[in-house]
């Protein structure tokens, strides 16, 4: 849709909170280089898309049984 976007970043503890992630392993999981953050001012951003690819590359992806035995 014209004039219609995704998100791309965020501030770092509001993103995190929303994925159901603590403000202290948000800086502990963004100090490790395990989320891509960038500083505008005062304040850490996130990018979304790290959230969203962080338990993929921490190896905890969750594979659904099949339906139906």
């Amino acid at each position: 849709q014209e004039g219609k976007f995704d998100v791309l970043y965020g501030p770092l503890v509001d993103v995190c909170k929303a994925h159901g992630i603590s403000r202290t392993n948000a800086f502990k999981l963004a100090n490790e280089g395990l989320l891509e953050t960038f500083m505008y001012g005062n304040r850490r951003y996130v990018y979304v898309s790290s959230v969203h690819s962080l338990p993929e590359r921490l190896g905890l992806v969750v594979r659904t049984p099949p339906v139906g035995d």
